[in-house]
């Protein structure tokens, strides 16, 4: 199983992900099943089951948007693909959504009067 820097977003090719669940933070895990085996889970874990092959493509990328749209930064998300690509493909979808979330939330501090506006939209550039 390998992470994207800097984000809770993984990816595998292996289907039983029992033993890697085991290993990551407590927190709430989302697992997409990209694969066309199945995955093998136990536990409470929501199971996501989409494409993001070629001809499904637009429909996965939006399975995985709404999935990881409504979960807070800490959930933890895990993509089991055939292949790789898939499941960096799926990282890279999870990756942007929570990129988005946390330049939201870095607004609204603004907003709030927590932090100054130049400091942080120069962060966010």
């Amino acid at each position: 199983m390998f992470q994207g820097r800097g984000c809770p977003v993984w990816g595998t090719q292996d289907t039983n992900i029992s033993p890697y669940l085991e290993k990551l933070p407590k927190e709430k895990i989302l697992v997409f099943d990209l694969s066309t085996a199945g995955v093998q889970v136990t536990g409470d874990v929501n199971v996501v089951k989409t494409s993001l092959q070629l001809d499904k493509f637009s429909c996965g990328v939006e399975s995985v948007v709404s999935a990881v749209f409504n979960e807070n930064d800490k959930a933890q998300c895990v993509f089991v693909a055939d292949t790789a690509e898939e499941a960096t493909a799926g990282m890279v979808v999870a990756s942007c959504v929570r990129s988005a979330q946390t330049i939201n939330k870095m607004k609204s501090m603004i907003e709030d009067g927590i932090t100054e506006k130049e400091w942080t939209e120069a962060l966010i550039r």
